[in-house]
């Protein structure tokens, strides 16, 4: 926003130096950027935030300086020019609903004009405020929206047929030319003004070529409306055609000022062209508008701002900007906004104005009053800390994804997953539709940008929320640990070799991670069924009682080859179920034993289908609580194996806290174990 200290000086008194006054504009939220000079004036180039929609007109800023200098404003009275014939002879408007995107439609009609070079004053005024002349009517109503902030369009009447003016909704792909020449296609959602056989404007954005002024033109519809912001906004975004107009319309005018600002041009416009307006017009409101009011209490204030000022010192500041105050009562007001400042809603916002009118730098500094209070880890927190960390030391790197991915991206995991992901209802873009129901479609993505960077071997985690629908349109949302392995588990270095990751890594992942936590293993079980994106044959689901609380295994081959990949091995872990696993631990701490062990090395041949998790559970139960320690140390299939049987190789520790245990007590409990292995899984010792 461009403005001419000359122009503002027809509002308000203004007798500070620019500099100065530039300075105490900034002070106050309207940034000067620059200051540029003409031959007998000033212009302020302003930085206006986009809610300040007010701002974007000389009566906008005038007011503030009122506000800042307490000075009065002194703005021109409204006329209503008179005229000759009933407009109901010349034009006819049709609008039916508010819904289209117009509430109010305003439209005069003056015949006989003469359309020429704009006098020098308008033409300096216009350049000082960076906008070039094109003739008296268009200057007119570029000078009036600069000075009041609504925007406003003259039609060539000759040109419009029928002598009236439709608004509707564009028809798929219609073809409109605006006034920048370059045909542009609509969807429905777009808001046209047309006559009878033609659209001839793009509602709050910019005329059509086929209805604009010129030379020739004699008579003249002037149009002055309030369209819906949103709509205004969403057109302009998607066809990328901004104007003047445009951006006042989207920020929000004020639909109370329509009809006072068309007097006003047509006004200005009998004056600079002549001619002769109708006697009445056309005004079309399809609601009221109704201005809102906010509460404001000085205690409150005084508390957020650290100040000391009263009820009275605080509504001085606030009623040069337009607010009026209904009641008043102790330390309480009830304010009445202005249509023109919809950025003022809350009490937090006339705060806030009331902060910078007052002067920031008026505002005494000081630290704050803090009382610190000891904030205790959620166990959520306590056991995503240890997830994480484990994650780290295991020798992976955390990725941090985006909350949104594509539908396309996810959908065969939604399927595989039975979950119902939720769609945004305004996405950034198709690869951003719906939030994820799984973290692993996403990490897979990072996992093939790095692999087509020459970064072949990747152990990659992420920590982060998944989303699905649930009952009553609600979502449930819960917390997820998901991480991913390809290609070698360890770099070979000159003292060992490398090898590649397999299902046990992950298996031993999850079994470290619970160890870590506290958490007894003996409480999970791994079950063969699987999801459609996993090997069928190398995959499992992991069940605490009847509950699954994740998944873990080989990628399918097929999606692997589709990311070229090569071999990926995956986890899921669902950590708000976890959490409440851990959250059941106690604790318990013992010294080590001062008393020997004994090892004893099993090697037992029996069935391929027996799991080595249902070996471990009858070892344990057999050994109870002498014995201390397992570990399954080889497997072996092959040469030298019946078809169908398997070989597995453990050692076992016995040992006592109370004493030492004797060669005898530990042979008697370790045939007992053999004994029960040979009974009720049919393992053979193998010597």
């Amino acid at each position: 926003m461009q403005v001419s200290l000359e122009w503002l000086r027809d509002y308000i008194d203004i007798k500070e130096k620019p500099a100065d006054l530039a300075h105490k504009l900034t002070m106050a939220g309207l940034e000067v950027e620059e200051i540029i000079p003409f031959a007998k004036d000033v212009s302020f180039v302003l930085g206006i935030t986009p809610n300040r929609a007010d701002c974007l007109s000389l009566f906008g800023i005038a007011r503030e300086l009122s506000a800042l200098s307490g000075r009065a404003c002194h703005f021109p009275t409204s006329k209503i020019p008179s005229g000759k014939e009933n407009i109901s002879n010349q034009l006819s408007v049709s609008l039916t609903s508010a819904k289209l995107g117009c509430s109010r439609y305003t439209a005069r009609v003056i015949q006989d004009i003469k359309v020429k070079p704009s006098p020098d004053w308008l033409v300096k005024r216009l350049e000082a405020s960076g906008m070039r002349s094109i003739n008296n009517v268009v200057d007119a109503t570029n000078y009036v929206m600069l000075e009041t902030g609504q925007p406003l369009h003259a039609f060539d009447a000759s040109k419009i047929s029928g002598k009236s003016i439709v608004l509707r909704k564009a028809k798929q792909n219609e073809n409109f030319v605006p006034l920048d020449g370059i045909a542009r296609k609509l969807t429905e959602e777009d808001l046209l003004i047309c006559d009878a056989s033609k659209p001839i404007a793009l509602a709050g954005i910019m005329g059509g070529q086929n209805s604009e002024v010129d030379e020739k033109t004699q008579s003249l519809i002037l149009e002055a409306a309030y369209f819906d912001p949103s709509g205004v906004r969403k057109t302009s975004k998607r066809l990328g055609l901004s104007s003047d107009s445009s951006r006042r319309f989207e920020r929000g005018v004020d639909p109370h000022a329509t009809l006072s600002v068309l007097h006003r041009v047509c006004d200005l416009i009998l004056e600079l062209a002549g001619g002769t307006a109708t006697a009445d017009w056309i005004d079309h409101q399809l609601c009221e508008y109704a201005s809102p009011c906010v509460e404001l209490n000085a205690a409150e204030a005084n508390r957020i701002l650290g100040t000391s000022l009263t009820l009275k010192e605080m509504l001085t500041l606030l009623l040069p900007l337009g607010i009026k105050v209904l009641s008043q009562e102790n330390e309480d007001a009830k304010c009445e906004i202005p249509l023109f400042r919809p950025d003022l809603t809350r009490p937090i916002d006339l705060i806030e104005e009331i902060a910078r009118l007052h002067g920031y730098d008026k505002i005494e500094e000081k630290q704050p009053s803090l009382t610190l209070h000891q904030v205790k880890e959620t166990k959520r927190a306590e056991f995503s800390r240890i997830a994480s960390n484990y994650c780290i030391d295991a020798g992976f790197s955390e990725s941090v994804l985006l909350s949104f991915i594509g539908e396309k991206e996810q959908a065969s995991f939604a399927t595989a997953l039975k979950k119902d992901a939720v769609s945004l209802q305004n996405p950034l873009s198709q690869e951003q539709a719906q939030m994820p129901v799984s973290l692993l479609p996403a990490l897979l993505q990072v996992a093939s940008r790095n692999k087509r960077r020459q970064e072949p071997d990747l152990k990659l985690f992420s920590l982060q929320r998944v989303y699905e629908k649930a009952k009553k349109n609600t979502v449930k949302e819960s917390l997820h640990l998901t991480g991913l392995v390809v290609g070698r588990k360890n770099k070979a270095d000159w003292s060992s070799g490398s090898s590649m990751a397999d299902f046990f890594d992950l298996k031993g992942l999850f079994e470290g991670l619970c160890e870590r936590a506290g958490i007894d293993l003996a409480a999970f079980r791994f079950v063969s069924e699987t999801y459609d994106f996993l090997h069928p044959g190398k995959s499992a689901c992991i069940f605490h009682g009847n509950s699954k609380i994740g998944f873990l295994g080989q990628l399918s081959p097929v999606l692997s080859a589709e990311l070229e990949l090569g071999d990926v091995f995956v986890f899921e872990l669902d950590v708000d179920a976890f959490t409440q696993i851990f959250a059941a631990v106690k604790k318990t701490y013992h010294a080590y034993s001062k008393y020997p062990f004994i090892e004893r090395d099993l090697s037992l041949l029996l069935d391929e289908s027996i799991s080595a998790e249902k070996v471990e559970q009858l070892i344990r139960k057999e050994g109870q609580k002498l014995l201390t320690h397992y570990f399954l140390f080889d497997l072996y299939k092959g040469k030298g194996i019946p078809a169908g049987k398997k070989s597995i190789a453990c050692t076992l520790r016995y040992a006592s806290s109370e004493k030492t245990l004797t060669d005898n007590e530990v042979e008697e409990l370790h045939q007992r174990v053999v004994k029960s292995l040979s009974e009720k899984l049919n393992a053979v010792l193998r010597v």
